[in-house]
């Protein structure tokens, strides 16, 4: 197949629907005279004068007429595919990355609105544990209980949780008023790694308090992740210390009850981070969607 060289092929088809060379130039990005060298390669690769030429005038001539209609088509076309390519891989690109917690309660709600207002662009939800980090992810927004502030992450604060002991309804009609009295077996303690130690336990709780109990973790139930503990205590199975943004929901819907009107504040917040570094690398589009889905998440963030 022998073709024109593509700018050649720009450069003609800018000059025909602009009418000079100037002003093809000017939205090209090039000077006239970058467009009339472009112009004259094309002329000598099909053999045929495109323009004819004088000192105040540039008039396509009937091989440029005939030309013109095939070229702008078929730019037209390549430009239609390409976008619709960039289009595909800009969707593919759009990365969400959480912890477990968050998913339902945060994250699934916003981008399901995301999606709702911008039904064209795919978003990947992924679980990741923390600690995180940055450079060993190709991710656009990370939603979680860290704060990455870095001179290569920048991150938002989205809310701030507090805790509170929690069960189901009818096992909180047969426990001792004060406690301190409930017997160690009933204590649901959420494990989150070996590489937390800021979340409170409840030897924490009790502490906060006034009371140094400290309770034996063997006798009650250990549960790695707040969702799993959520569902124990919606199960009767025990009582937990629960983030209460997590446990809102249930408390609303009766399924659990709250055993005390004093919380306990969480050391650190949740935080929406972004790579720093990528922020000038997306597009202009991306960038949009990017701080729309942000928005969201701030709107879906339990309120004080």
């Amino acid at each position: 197949m022998k073709l024109p060289p593509l700018n050649a092929i720009k450069a003609f088809e800018a000059t025909v629907r602009c009418g000079t060379f100037t002003a093809a130039g000017a939205e090209l990005g090039v000077s006239s005279a970058a467009v009339s060298l472009q112009v004259s390669k094309a002329e000598e690769f099909l053999g045929k004068q495109l323009f004819l030429r004088g000192n105040n005038f540039l008039t396509t001539t009937d091989a440029g007429q005939m030309l013109y209609p095939h070229v702008a088509r078929a730019l037209s076309d390549l430009s239609e595919i390409t976008e619709r390519f960039l289009e595909q891989d800009m969707r593919s690109r759009i990365v969400i990355s959480t912890i477990q917690s968050l998913a339902e309660g945060l994250v699934v709600p916003a981008v399901a609105k995301f999606r709702h207002s911008n039904p064209q662009v795919g978003v990947s939800l992924q679980i990741d544990s923390d600690p995180f980090v940055f450079d060993q992810h190709e991710i656009d927004l990370r939603v979680s209980f860290q704060d990455h502030n870095s001179a290569n992450v920048t991150s938002q604060l989205l809310f701030q949780d507090t805790v509170a002991p929690i069960c189901a309804p009818p096992l909180a009609q047969h426990l001792p008023p004060d406690l301190l009295d409930i017997p160690d077996r009933l204590l649901i303690h959420v494990d989150w790694g070996e590489t937390y130690t800021s979340y409170p336990t409840w030897a924490t709780w009790f502490r906060n308090f006034g009371n140094r109990k400290i309770s034996d973790a063997r006798a009650g139930l250990r549960v790695a992740g707040t969702n799993i503990g959520l569902e124990l205590a919606i199960r009767g199975a025990g009582i937990m210390l629960a983030p209460l943004s997590l446990a809102q929901k249930a408390i609303t819907a009766g399924q659990v009850t709250a055993l005390a009107s004093t919380q306990l504040s969480l050391p650190y917040g949740y935080y929406v981070s972004q790579n720093a570094r990528s922020l000038s690398e997306v597009k202009p589009r991306k960038s949009q969607y990017l701080d729309h889905i942000q928005q969201l998440l701030k709107q879906a963030a339990p309120k004080p």
